[in-house]
């Protein structure tokens, strides 16, 4: 059944994005793209979320060409509000996690993880309620697991 899915079942799309916001004490991750998507995601932890729908990315691609020019873009909603107007851009700059604005100020955290980053941010920020975090990750670079 495998084989029949792939071939007439919705395709894979070269930007899958999962927009992740925290409801009470849990994170949700749910997906957007014009192609398949993983299932939804819950758990206590921001960064298991992460993990967990960066591995269930990778399966999706596994074997499949356009991984290699597919993207996978985290939409990260921490706090209520009118977010948008701060983007803290995620990159990893090989001993952590680097959150810049990318609309100009100069507001740069740094932390081992993505709760590390959400937290500096609410002291770091001036309007948190205005701020999301932005990380894109190439999927030919993400690992099942």
């Amino acid at each position: 059944m495998g084989w029949f899915k792939r071939a007439f079942g919705p395709r894979l799309d070269n930007l899958i994005t999962c927009v992740v916001d925290r409801e009470g004490d849990t994170w949700d991750g749910v997906w957007i793209s014009g192609g398949r998507v993983p299932a939804s995601l819950k758990d206590h932890s921001l960064s298991a979320v992460a993990d967990k729908a960066a591995a269930s990315v990778a399966a999706l691609y596994s074997g499949e060409a356009q991984a290699e020019k597919a993207e996978l873009l985290f939409a990260i909603y921490p706090w209520e509000g009118n977010p948008g107007k701060v983007i803290l851009d995620v990159t990893s700059d090989g001993e952590g996690l680097v959150a810049r604005d990318i609309q100009g100020t100069e507001i740069t955290i740094r932390g081992a993880s993505l709760e590390d980053l959400v937290q500096k941010a609410e002291t770091m920020v001036p309007n948190p309620s205005e701020t999301m975090l932005r990380w894109i990750r190439r999927v030919s670079e993400l690992r099942k697991s």
